[in-house]
């Protein structure tokens, strides 16, 4: 999956490929992690980004998740 930096807070991760859906979802983990949230907020996280890159994927057939923290 290709993480783009766009800035010292903000991520853009590329959805183009039905397996990124799952790297979506390690990665905002990983981040929510780094950020110090409870294990209910990060399952949470990860929850929200794999429903994001799954419309992405199902119906834009593909796209990009822009993260901001």
């Amino acid at each position: 999956m290709e993480v783009i930096p766009l800035g010292p807070d903000t991520r853009q991760l590329a959805v183009s490929d039905q397996s990124q859906i799952g790297d979506a979802r390690r990665t905002v983990g990983a981040l929510a992690r780094a950020l110090g949230f409870d294990e209910t907020r990060l399952g949470q996280a990860e929850i929200v980004a794999s429903e994001l890159a799954t419309n992405l994927w199902l119906h834009g057939h593909g796209g990009y998740l822009l993260l901001r923290t």
